[in-house]
């Protein structure tokens, strides 16, 4: 399963969406998409597109929807 999911994306006990799937043993989460400001909102401040990147903890590809794996518009 893919996650597509922005820094907001959380439970009702804030846990980000990443983390509450991810922690469920009879789902493989394999890949994770979001907004260019990064995932948990980690380029917000300065609008830079976050570069695809395995993530540390849970071992999974994480991309921004216009990034090398992500949705690019055609012009």
């Amino acid at each position: 399963m893919a996650l597509l999911a922005h820094p907001a994306s959380v439970t009702r006990d804030l846990v980000h969406s990443l983390d509450a799937l991810a922690a469920l043993e009879d789902l493989d989460l394999v890949a994770a998409f979001g907004p260019q400001h990064g995932l948990r909102g980690d380029k917000q401040d300065n609008m830079i597109e976050s570069p695809d990147f395995t993530d540390p903890v849970h071992h999974i590809r994480c991309s921004a929807c216009t990034g090398k794996f992500g949705a690019r518009p055609r012009r």
